[in-house]
């Protein structure tokens, strides 16, 4: 039931998000990450997570946060990598983290943009590639419309894409368990 609201409460920080980017300001610095979600396998800088996949696995490939917020989910910014991870409170297990290529105006959010690559299952994602393109170009995943964007999933893992709508430019990549069933 704890996985069940932690999920529900995902959406609304994702909506809180997506209305305060500036997709014009911010850089990416820090360490380059390599993210890469193959057939539902999960790695990053080359390290396979292994579910349950837990906040010490990730800290174990990315290193601490720089800030941790305990907030309705505990969440793990990472500024020089641009990404945040979402922790079920009290529980070890990471069901979702998000890789932002827009600069976001919300405390909780990181100073700088993704550093590094993203592959879905062999397709680099990056800004200028259009919500059409990745749809088109993932077609196990069956994205559908999902509080206003898309979402996909393939093989357990589903992945959200969130669009600047007005300049046709990615904002940031969700990640996570599917816990709706493929």
């Amino acid at each position: 039931m704890k996985k069940l609201i932690f999920l529900l409460t995902i959406p609304i920080f994702l909506l809180l998000a997506s209305y305060t980017f500036d997709i014009s300001k911010s850089k990416a610095v820090g360490p380059p990450t390599v993210v890469d979600l193959s057939d539902g396998v999960l790695t990053i800088n080359g390290v396979a997570l292994v579910k349950p996949m837990t906040i010490q696995q990730y800290e174990s490939i990315l290193g601490k946060a720089d800030k941790v917020y305990p907030l309705s989910n505990t969440i793990h910014t990472y500024n020089n990598r641009g990404m945040i991870l979402y922790q079920t409170p009290g529980e070890d297990e990471v069901l979702a983290f998000n890789m932002y290529y827009g600069k976001a105006k919300v405390s909780f959010m990181p100073k700088n943009l993704f550093n590094g690559t993203l592959t879905i299952n062999g397709l680099t994602i990056t800004p200028d590639l259009s919500e059409s393109e990745i749809v088109k170009l993932l077609p196990q995943y069956n994205f559908v419309e999902s509080y206003g964007y898309k979402r996909g999933a393939y093989m357990g893992m589903y992945v959200f894409l969130n669009y600047d709508r007005k300049k046709g430019k990615l904002k940031y990549v969700n990640i996570g368990y599917n816990l709706e069933g493929d």
